[in-house]
C-alpha cells in the first residue's frame, strides 16, 4: 500500500489534514444546523410526522401466516404444581384430540418444551409444572379447524390451564 498510495504532504500543523473540501462542505453544514436550529428542528419534526403517516401504506406482512401444519399447545399449570399432575392433564387432552380426523399425530413432552425442529421455535427449557403437545394436522386448513377445536376444548374442560 505504501508503494501505490501518494503521500500527501503535511506541512505545518496537524489541523491542515482537516482542511480539504470535504471537512470545509461539513463544517459549514454543521455551521448552518447551529445557526438555524429551529428551522433544522422543524424540518425532523415535519420529517418524523412524515414518517408516521406513511406507515399506514406499509403491508403489515413482518410476520407472515404460518405454512406450516403443526400447532403446538403450551400447558403451564401454577407453580408447584407436581409433574405426576402435568401428565395427567396433557395425556387428557391428547385423549380428547386423538380420534379427530384432522390431526396426522400428536407428541407430548412433559417438564419441557418439544426439541427445536424449526429454527424460530422458542424452546421451553425444564419445568415440573409445563407441558407442550405438538399436534400434526393433515393441511393448513385442517390446522385451522384444529386450533378452534383445541381452545374450545381447553376452555371447556380444562379451565385451569
Amino acid at each position: 500500500g505504501y508503494m501505490i498510495l501518494k503521500q500527501r504532504k503535511h506541512a505545518g500543523t496537524h489541523h491542515d489534514v482537516f482542511d480539504t473540501g470535504f471537512y470545509r462542505r461539513l463544517r459549514a453544514t454543521v455551521a448552518w444546523a447551529v445557526r438555524h436550529r429551529i428551522i433544522v428542528l422543524v424540518m425532523t419534526l415535519v420529517t418524523f410526522a412524515t414518517s408516521l403517516w406513511a406507515f399506514q401504506f406499509i403491508p403489515q406482512n413482518f410476520f407472515p401466516q404460518s405454512s406450516r401444519p403443526e400447532i403446538l399447545v403450551d400447558l403451564w399449570l401454577p407453580e408447584g404444581t407436581s409433574i405426576k399432575e402435568v401428565e395427567n392433564q396433557a395425556k387428557a387432552l391428547e385423549a380428547k384430540m386423538m380420534d379427530d380426523p384432522d390431526k396426522r399425530f400428536i407428541a407430548t413432552y412433559i417438564g419441557e418444551g418439544a426439541p427445536r425442529f424449526f429454527l424460530p421455535l422458542d424452546q421451553q427449557l425444564r419445568n415440573p409444572n409445563f407441558a407442550q403437545l405438538l399436534v400434526m394436522a393433515k393441511d393448513e386448513p385442517a390446522r385451522e379447524r384444529l386450533i378452534v377445536k383445541m381452545r374450545g376444548i381447553l376452555a371447556k374442560d380444562f379451565p385451569s390451564i
